[in-house]
């Protein structure tokens, strides 16, 4: 059969998560056994059987980030030869995803006007996604972990960068951009003064907002 009795001969799973499925046997000849042996494809891994008349296999793997990728092996299932040997074979792919590692949004920034987000996206496997939290922004890509961000509101600006690690979960963090009114006039505190004692207050000259 397939995996876990199933007709399905694919599974997924992330890197450092241990995978462990079962293969069935059976023959449409009553009075007849059955016996499975695998190729031993993929390291590490172990195959063991047990069962009578119709063996059963057990594969066992607990693959890591080199694994990364499609991994095939195969089992070969023969009959006990009466009246002649029945064998067939057959192919299982273990699809092995990155590691679950939680997102990573960058650093807080401070813009006027545009800003370069700085997120990190470990693995290029992973998908990755910019949404608007608050605030506002348009990404010129938000599926890259360093996209720009026109649009922006004045004051406080926060963005979600989540990665999808299926099928072990997603993973989210956030970063505020503060964007200041490029149209605001600079600070200016006024000319330097010299006092004479005995005064000794004055009256400051800054601007104002």
């Amino acid at each position: 059969t397939g995996i876990n009795g199933t007709s399905n001969y694919t599974t997924t799973v992330c890197a450092g998560t241990p995978v462990n499925f079962t293969i069935n046997t059976a023959d449409v000849n009553a009075g007849q056994n059955t016996a499975i042996t695998w190729n031993g494809a993929i390291p590490g891994a172990t195959f063991t059987t047990s069962g009578t008349p119709f063996q059963t296999g057990t594969f066992s793997w607990t693959p890591g980030v080199g694994d990364i990728g499609n991994n095939t092996f195969a089992v070969t299932v023969v009959d006990n030869a009466c009246p002649l040997t029945g064998s067939n074979q057959y192919g299982y792919t273990v699809i092995v995803t990155p590691p679950f590692t939680p997102a990573n949004a960058g650093p807080d920034l401070q813009s006027c006007g545009n800003v370069v987000l700085q997120a990190l996206q470990p693995y290029g496997q992973t998908p990755g996604l910019w949404t608007v939290t608050s605030g506002s922004g348009t990404f010129s890509n938000a599926t890259d972990p360093n996209t720009q961000v026109t649009g922006l509101a004045a004051g406080n600006n926060v963005f979600t960068w989540t990665l999808n690690y299926a099928p072990c979960g997603t993973t989210s963090d956030q970063v505020t951009v503060v964007n200041f009114d490029a149209g605001q006039q600079a600070a200016a505190a006024g000319p330097d003064q010299q006092l004479c004692l005995p005064t000794n207050s004055t009256t400051l000259a800054g601007n104002v907002a």
